[in-house]
Protein backbone atom coordinates (compact mmCIF):
# COMPACT_ATOMS: atom_id res chain seq x y z
CA UNK A 1 0.00 0.00 0.00
CA UNK A 2 2.76 2.46 0.95
CA UNK A 3 4.72 1.56 -2.17
CA UNK A 4 1.67 2.40 -4.33
CA UNK A 5 1.22 5.77 -2.62
CA UNK A 6 4.94 6.54 -3.06
CA UNK A 7 4.74 5.72 -6.78
CA UNK A 8 1.58 7.83 -7.20
CA UNK A 9 3.28 10.72 -5.36
CA UNK A 10 6.33 10.51 -7.64
CA UNK A 11 4.14 10.43 -10.75
CA UNK A 12 2.16 13.44 -9.52
CA UNK A 13 5.36 15.43 -8.87
CA UNK A 14 6.71 14.51 -12.29
CA UNK A 15 3.43 15.57 -13.94
CA UNK A 16 3.46 18.89 -12.05
CA UNK A 17 7.08 19.56 -13.05
CA UNK A 18 6.24 18.77 -16.67
CA UNK A 19 3.28 21.19 -16.63
CA UNK A 20 5.45 23.96 -15.16
CA UNK A 21 8.10 23.30 -17.84
CA UNK A 22 5.54 23.43 -20.66
CA UNK A 23 4.00 26.67 -19.37
CA UNK A 24 7.43 28.28 -18.94
CA UNK A 25 8.49 27.23 -22.43
CA UNK A 26 5.27 28.68 -23.88
CA UNK A 27 5.78 32.05 -22.21
CA UNK A 28 9.44 32.13 -23.22
CA UNK A 29 8.54 31.40 -26.86
CA UNK A 30 5.87 34.09 -26.81
CA UNK A 31 8.30 36.64 -25.34
CA UNK A 32 10.98 35.87 -27.91
CA UNK A 33 8.51 36.00 -30.79
CA UNK A 34 7.11 39.33 -29.59
CA UNK A 35 10.56 40.83 -29.17
CA UNK A 36 11.63 39.71 -32.64
CA UNK A 37 8.40 41.06 -34.13
CA UNK A 38 9.05 44.49 -32.59
CA UNK A 39 12.79 44.74 -33.26
CA UNK A 40 13.22 42.88 -36.58
CA UNK A 41 9.87 42.58 -38.36
CA UNK A 42 11.49 41.25 -41.55
CA UNK A 43 12.52 38.04 -39.70
CA UNK A 44 8.96 37.19 -38.68
CA UNK A 45 7.15 34.53 -40.76
CA UNK A 46 4.19 35.83 -42.77
CA UNK A 47 1.69 33.82 -40.68
CA UNK A 48 2.75 35.76 -37.59
CA UNK A 49 3.02 39.16 -39.36
CA UNK A 50 -0.74 39.31 -39.80
CA UNK A 51 -1.33 39.15 -36.03
CA UNK A 52 -1.52 42.40 -34.11
CA UNK A 53 1.47 43.09 -31.88
CA UNK A 54 0.51 43.51 -28.24
CA UNK A 55 2.94 45.53 -26.19
CA UNK A 56 3.37 45.28 -22.45
CA UNK A 57 2.75 48.99 -21.91
CA UNK A 58 0.04 50.35 -24.22
CA UNK A 59 0.24 54.10 -24.82
CA UNK A 60 -1.75 56.08 -22.30
CA UNK A 61 -3.78 59.11 -23.23
CA UNK A 62 -2.63 62.46 -21.88
CA UNK A 63 -4.32 63.35 -18.60
CA UNK A 64 -7.30 65.64 -18.96
CA UNK A 65 -7.06 69.03 -17.29
CA UNK A 66 -9.16 69.26 -14.16
CA UNK A 67 -12.61 70.64 -14.79
CA UNK A 68 -13.32 74.13 -13.65
CA UNK A 69 -14.49 73.80 -10.08
CA UNK A 70 -17.79 75.06 -8.85
CA UNK A 71 -17.87 78.56 -7.50
CA UNK A 72 -19.74 79.80 -4.48
CA UNK A 73 -21.23 83.18 -3.71
CA UNK A 74 -18.86 85.08 -1.44
CA UNK A 75 -20.01 84.69 2.17
CA UNK A 76 -22.07 81.53 1.51
CA UNK A 77 -21.73 78.83 4.17
CA UNK A 78 -19.70 75.82 3.02
CA UNK A 79 -18.65 72.54 4.54
CA UNK A 80 -15.47 71.36 2.85
CA UNK A 81 -13.22 68.32 3.37
CA UNK A 82 -9.72 68.83 4.76
CA UNK A 83 -6.90 66.31 4.16
CA UNK A 84 -3.56 66.73 5.95
CA UNK A 85 -0.86 64.20 5.10
CA UNK A 86 2.35 66.16 5.60
CA UNK A 87 4.76 66.54 8.46
CA UNK A 88 5.62 64.05 11.15
CA UNK A 89 2.99 61.44 12.03
CA UNK A 90 0.91 62.24 15.08
CA UNK A 91 1.50 66.00 14.79
CA UNK A 92 -1.33 68.05 16.26
CA UNK A 93 -3.64 69.59 13.65
CA UNK A 94 -5.47 72.83 14.44
CA UNK A 95 -7.93 74.57 12.17
CA UNK A 96 -8.59 78.23 12.95
CA UNK A 97 -7.06 77.71 16.40
CA UNK A 98 -9.17 74.66 17.37
CA UNK A 99 -7.48 71.29 17.79
CA UNK A 100 -9.22 68.83 15.46
CA UNK A 101 -6.92 65.80 15.60
CA UNK A 102 -3.51 64.47 14.66
CA UNK A 103 -1.81 63.87 11.34
CA UNK A 104 -2.54 62.21 9.07
CA UNK A 105 -5.93 63.91 9.32
CA UNK A 106 -9.11 63.69 7.25
CA UNK A 107 -12.11 65.76 8.30
CA UNK A 108 -14.38 68.65 7.43
CA UNK A 109 -14.49 72.34 8.25
CA UNK A 110 -17.39 74.77 8.10
CA UNK A 111 -16.53 78.17 6.70
CA UNK A 112 -17.86 81.02 4.61
CA UNK A 113 -16.83 81.26 0.95
CA UNK A 114 -13.87 83.59 0.50
CA UNK A 115 -12.73 83.61 4.13
CA UNK A 116 -9.25 82.38 5.05
CA UNK A 117 -8.78 79.02 6.76
CA UNK A 118 -5.71 78.77 9.01
CA UNK A 119 -4.34 75.24 9.41
CA UNK A 120 -1.54 74.69 11.92
CA UNK A 121 0.58 71.56 12.10
CA UNK A 122 2.32 71.24 15.48
CA UNK A 123 4.75 68.30 15.84
CA UNK A 124 5.70 66.92 19.27
CA UNK A 125 9.25 68.13 18.60
CA UNK A 126 10.40 70.68 16.07
CA UNK A 127 8.91 73.77 14.48
CA UNK A 128 5.22 74.20 13.88
CA UNK A 129 3.96 75.07 10.40
CA UNK A 130 1.03 77.25 9.41
CA UNK A 131 -0.90 77.14 6.13
CA UNK A 132 -3.48 79.63 4.89
CA UNK A 133 -6.10 78.48 2.39
CA UNK A 134 -9.18 80.16 0.99
CA UNK A 135 -12.58 78.65 1.76
CA UNK A 136 -13.94 77.54 -1.62
CA UNK A 137 -15.85 74.53 -2.95
CA UNK A 138 -13.63 71.46 -3.20
CA UNK A 139 -11.20 69.81 -0.82
CA UNK A 140 -8.34 71.49 1.01
CA UNK A 141 -5.33 69.20 0.70
CA UNK A 142 -1.98 69.56 2.43
CA UNK A 143 0.18 66.81 0.96
CA UNK A 144 3.86 66.22 0.21
CA UNK A 145 4.40 66.52 -3.55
Amino acid sequence: MRAGIAVASSVARLAAALLVFVATARFALSAVTGTVARTAPDLVPSAIKDRPIVTADPPRPAPKPPPAGPTAVRGASLRIPVVVSIGKDRSEVRINGTEVGHSPYVGEVSCKAGETIRIELIPKTGTSRQFLRECAPGAVRLTED
